[in-house]
């Protein structure tokens, strides 16, 4: 009867007032101008929900209602129009946006009659401008601010649902009503429901996070600004001074199920800009809008993860606040309908109030700036200097970084304990299976408190590959409640993760672990496992529960993967289970179940001990509940104690389905035969231990008291090692470096050394060391080291007393000829000087560099270990020889064998040589020259010309090296082959992380010019870049063929080119290419990667100025057998989806062979170049 009045009173309403409702125009995201079939509530319909518009009122009718509702705001007056306007109102507004949640589908008839007529009646003072669902097929307007009432949620049938549906808008309104009663307040409210950050909602400092170069169709932050917009510009046209203080965030539902690893970046640049935004228009005061979130429910697919995310963004900024939901007894949903996704109407309008009382928390920071203040991490991640984790909020930060990081071959480390009962961590660490945790976490001893409900893999850890977990306790409640989701209090899953190795040791879990629904496992320690795991040492007394099959007190159950390559390897052992363990079938104390496709597998369960009540309906035992059935091999039980029972016997095993009984063994240590142990007294570095007694029959260890024997380990009675104790006999010494005394220990050989300094008796002038004061006062001269071809200094002391001249600073080494004996011989003399690479020959100025290039080339010194220790040459006195010379393409006694680094350093060259093979390097054969720059000029008549090489062989690498020096060739003589790092890159070498950044070009006839490298006959380039962005360097052929911005041409098979960007322009007579201009010599070629921002263009004519012979990464692909394969590859930042977008012409598919373009899965459509 209710709601049949309230419908009545309702259609009188509608009828009378005329509401209109209205729809959006999806296709280009903007609200339509009022019509007849537009659904919106106008200003004044301020007395009723906008789902229950209908119909739209006549201008006339609308007229006349304007003219008798005079407290509408913005009403014009009735009073003399000759009076002084009102001052500007001052006004605050609040930001409300998101997702189903912001909203609104909480059923106002779920309410008490007191409240349906309260809430429909409304409040005067909080008014809306409302948008929800703009793009969808039933959207909720207004076209003004009005009161807030309910009904400002989703769409609803008026004639099924009158009283219409609310978001958290009502209860906040109530809050602001009753806590600032003299107040008006306006929301600004635009929310749609199912999406996401990551899709809908991204703002513009996201485009190239999302690989985007401009707003998709239906963006709704862009619909949000222009939203704001409207609503600003109503109140202004209204006389009313407002300002925007802060937003409420309810949105993530949809993020947290498919995209929790981006949520942090992209809720980062959305605030960024939203507040760049609202500061720019002026809506705020110029101190930014503070902001309140809402948590997302457990229902949610990793709701805790995206959670953590929002508490740490308001943990991290002062203006920022969280408003948690999930566990929360007042957080209910709409349970008439099941819908778990939503809340009902009481929850609605607590989430309101609460947000309304952080808002007054933000409303105290209006005039404040926010302040950002990082919650960080220390330390390095190594073994030596450990992540550590201090407190909750660190451990919250590491599990916010284990979404995006796997933490492979890092440390972490518990110095504190985290959490409590009052205060529990809900987060996992490694939620993302695709991400598994493959870090090592060192418990240290302490504990972790949480509380975790999981739709995924549930556990401390959600999913492990490859984890190393020790020393650590877990303690609360974990449970799963979606199927096929295993949990374990330690690890909830291990991935097989390539056969890594998952090991946890010493970790005791005394949580409850519970899976709620069938086909899914509990474990006390691990839930499932698919590979290699070794648990040792562990405890469980947590009780373990499942309402389908296989849970136990350690490993739930273990299974090779499929995609296992190699049989996974299971160790269980020392470990004890004493808590109760229940489900249906496959219920062990220790293990549920070992599948019948580990018979092969290494299965070792040993030295387990399970005192717990093990209970289900079949396949139970008190060590593993069932073997699979197989024929397995290597399987080894060894237990202590498995209190399930029958005819006065241990069931050990519930279910073997075994059938190779010779394969595998089951003891029981029945009675333990005990073996006294002397006590072992400690040394200094070696601890000792207690008399005890060992059992050689299991291995354990024993004391008795007198009271029976009593099980321990052996730390429990080790005798820490002593500490040396150095007050024995004191020694002196003199050694290379001066004086030393020297201290015996007392209880072993050992002796402590510390340098001695001289104090010489006053009266008899010797030292207690027994030396005499020389008498005389030495001054240290400070040398200089010998370079490879410059003679250093020693250092030496100088007496002005006597004038004399010492080797040591007391002055007892007296030097006869200083000038002979100070001199350090240049290291290329020295004939005990040995070079290693821990021992370089350095090259610290030009007569260094001269020399080292006259033995090369004489090929005196071809070989050693050469390292640059200043900058070489300059403008006016520039490097003018090169290093390693051409004898013949059989001879390279005369190149450069060695390895040259050129630690940072600049070589300034200078050269116009009239013959081949020019550059810092002419030929080097087996080399490696890296970390080197080179400026300056070559210019040159001939040919193979690289700033760095002209010419490298024989697997020599050419690594983290730059050019700037400006590189001509008229290219007369035999060859062009003129390349900007490498002329020519000859057998099995290869370029590396290097960049030209000046101009390269041939004048004559002949052939193949590159940025990077001129002709490629070697194994690889890979991670080079020409130029940079806008550069006016270019890469030209002229008239002769075969330009490319990395490489001229490739004239060895199989040769790469990867992971290169070219942002020069390229031109020549034909054959060129962004990246490469000619692709000749058959064989198989990848060319993944590359990246072309630079102009390429044919500059000759008839038959050599063919356009098609420009292409876009390849110029030209020769008449031959070859099968070129292209992967993510871009021009001009458009991904090359085609063979016409990468080569200008070929001819290989005439001689059989193939072109393909395979991109992988996930490749942007669009890059920007990053120079």
């Amino acid at each position: 009867m209710r709601k049949f009045f309230t419908y009545l009173a309702v259609i009188l309403l509608v009828t009378a007032i005329g509401i209109a409702t209205a729809s959006c125009n999806s296709g280009t995201g903007k609200e339509n101008e009022p019509d007849g079939s537009k659904q919106t509530v106008s200003a004044s319909d301020t007395e009723t929900s906008a789902h229950q518009s209908t119909t739209e009122t006549s201008s006339d009718e609308q007229s006349q209602s304007d003219s008798t509702d005079q407290s509408s705001e913005g009403q014009s007056s009735s009073e003399d129009p000759g009076e002084q306007p009102p001052a500007k109102t001052e006004a605050k507004v609040i930001l409300l946006a998101g997702q189903s949640n912001a909203v609104g589908q909480s059923y106002t008839y779920h309410l008490s009659d007191e409240q349906i007529e309260k809430y429909q009646n409304g409040f005067e003072n909080v008014k809306i401008f409302l948008s929800c669902n703009p793009f969808g097929g039933e959207p909720v307007l207004t076209n003004d601010f009005v009161k807030v009432t309910s009904g400002f949620g989703k769409y609803t049938d008026p004639t099924t649902y009158p009283e219409g549906c609310f978001g958290p808008e009502l209860g906040l309104a109530e809050y602001l009503t009753e806590t600032y009663p003299d107040e008006t307040f306006y929301i600004i409210k635009d929310a749609t429901g199912a999406t996401t950050l990551y899709d809908r909602w991204y703002s513009e400092s996201s485009f190239g996070y999302k690989g985007v170069l401009a707003y998709e169709e239906n963006n709704l932050y862009k619909h949000f600004l222009d939203r704001i917009d409207a609503g600003m510009d109503i109140l202004k046209e209204q006389d009313i001074d407002a300002k925007i203080v802060s937003l409420v965030w309810v949105q993530g539902e949809n993020d947290a199920k498919d995209y929790v690893s981006h949520y942090y970046t992209l809720w980062n640049n959305f605030m960024d800009d939203l507040n760049g935004y609202v500061d720019a228009k002026g809506y705020t005061n110029g101190k930014g809008i503070s902001v309140i979130q809402g948590g997302v429910t457990e229902y949610w697919t990793n709701g805790e993860a995206l959670n953590n995310v929002k508490a740490l963004y308001a943990e991290e900024h002062s203006k920022a606040f969280f408003v948690e939901t999930a566990g929360e007894a007042w957080a209910t949903y709409d349970r008439d309908n099941t819908d778990y996704a939503h809340f009902d109407a009481a929850a609605m309008l607590e989430l309101g109030r609460r947000f309304g009382a952080k808002f007054t928390e933000a409303l105290a920071l209006t005039d404040e700036a926010d302040v950002y203040t990082p919650v960080t991490l220390s330390g390095a991640g190594t073994e030596e200097d450990p992540v550590i984790i201090d407190d909750q909020l660190k451990y919250l930060a590491f599990a916010r970084e284990t979404l995006n990081d796997d933490f492979s071959g890092k440390f972490i480390k518990l110095t504190a304990d985290i959490g409590s009962e009052n205060s529990p961590v809900k987060v996992i660490l490694g939620t993302q299976g695709t991400l598994p945790f493959a870090g090592t976490l060192d418990g240290n001893g302490k504990s972790v408190y949480v509380k975790i409900v999981s739709k995924d893999f549930g556990g401390l850890i959600g999913t492990s590959g490859g984890a190393t977990v020790k020393d650590l306790t877990v303690n609360g409640s974990v449970k799963t409640t979606v199927k096929e989701y295993h949990v374990g209090g330690i690890i909830g899953v291990v991935n097989y993760a390539s056969g890594a190795l998952t090991t946890v040791t010493g970790c005791t879990n005394n949580a409850s672990v519970t899976a709620i629904t069938d086909s899914t496992q509990a474990g006390g320690i691990v839930g499932r496992c698919y590979g290699s795991l070794i648990i040792t040492d562990c405890t469980n007394t947590g009780a373990i529960t499942t309402k389908g099959n296989y849970a136990a007190g350690i490993l739930a159950y273990t299974i090779k993967s499929d995609y296992a390559t190699a049989e996974p390897v299971i160790t269980i052992d020392n470990c004890t289970n004493t808590g109760a363990v229940s489900g249906v079938k496959g219920i062990g104390g220790i293990v549920g179940l070992i599948s019948p496709n580990m018979t092969i597998a290494d299965v070792d369960v040993t030295r387990v001990s399970n005192s717990g009540e093990i209970s289900g309906t079949e396949q139970v035992g008190g060590i593993i509940g069932r073997i699979g059935a197989g024929a397995f091999e290597n399987l080894t039980i060894t237990y202590y104690h498995a209190p399930i029972t029958a005819g006065g016997a241990d069931i050990v095993i519930g279910s073997d389905g075994n059938t190779n009984v010779t394969a595998y063994s089951v003891a029981e240590c029945v009675e333990h035969e005990y073996v006294a142990v002397a006590l072992k007294m400690p040394s200094c570095e070696v601890e000792g231990y207690e008399a005890h007694y060992d059992c050689s029959v299991c291995g354990r260890h024993f004391v008795n008291s007198g009271e029976g024997y009593r099980k321990v380990e052996l730390d429990d009675i080790a005798i820490a090692a002593l500490d040396h104790d150095f007050s024995g006999e004191v020694t002196y010494a003199y050694e290379n470096d001066g004086w030393y005394k020297y201290t015996a220990c007392t209880r072993c050989d050992a002796k402590n050394k510390e340098a001695h300094e001289h104090e010489y008796d006053a009266v008899t002038g010797i030292c207690v060391c027994g030396t005499q004061r020389p008498g005389h006062n030495g001054e240290k001269v400070e040398g200089t080291a010998a370079t490879f071809a410059t003679t250093g200094v020693k250092d030496y002391y100088y007496c002005a007393d006597c004038g004399g001249y010492f080797a040591d600073e007391e002055c007892t080494a007296e030097i006869t000829d200083v000038d002979e004996w100070k001199v350090l011989p240049a290291q290329k003399d020295d004939t005990d000087f040995v070079s290693s690479e821990d021992n370089w020959y350095l090259i610290a100025n030009a007569t260094d560099h001269a020399a080292l290039a006259s033995l090369v080339n004489a090929g005196t010194m071809t070989s050693g270990y050469f390292r640059l220790t200043a900058d070489i040459g300059s403008e006016d006195d520039p490097v003018n020889v090169v290093i390693g010379s051409y004898v013949s393409s059989t001879d390279y006694t005369k190149a450069f064998h060695g390895v040259f680094d050129g630690n940072g350093h600049e070589v300034y060259l200078g050269l116009t040589p009239t013959a081949e093979h020019s550059g810092l390097f002419g030929v080097a054969s087996g080399a490696t020259i890296k970390n080197v720059t080179v400026r300056g000029y070559i210019t040159s008549t001939h040919g193979r010309i690289g700033g760095i090489a002209a010419y490298i062989t024989a697997s020599s690498l050419v690594e983290n090296c730059y050019n700037y020096a400006t590189i001509t060739s008229e290219t007369k003589g035999t060859n062009g082959d003129v390349g900007g790092i490498v002329g020519i890159v000859g057998a099995t070498s290869s370029v590396k992380d290097c960049g030209n950044y000046a101009s390269v070009s041939i004048t004559g006839a002949k052939t193949r010019a590159g940025g990077i490298v001129g002709n490629m006959k070697g194994t690889e380039i890979t991670g080079c870049v020409n130029g940079t962005s806008g550069t006016a360097a270019t890469v030209t052929s002229g008239t002769a063929n075969y330009a490319g911005g990395i490489s001229g041409s490739i004239d060895g098979a199989g040769a790469k080119i990867n992971n290169c960007i070219n942002y020069m322009d390229v031109s020549g007579a034909k054959g060129v290419g962004g990246i490469l201009g000619l692709l000749n010599p058959a064989g198989t070629y990848n060319f993944a990667n590359n990246e072309n921002y630079g102009t390429v263009s044919v500059t000759g004519g008839g038959a050599l100025g063919e356009t098609n012979q420009a292409g876009k990464l390849i110029g030209r692909v020769a008449g031959q057998k070859i099968n070129l394969t292209v992967v993510d590859c871009y021009d001009q930042g458009t991904l090359a989806t085609s063979i016409s977008d990468v080569v200008a012409s070929e001819g290989a598919t005439a001689k059989g062979g193939t072109l393909t373009v395979s991109n992988t899965d996930g490749a942007p459509a669009t890059k920007t170049g990053n120079d």
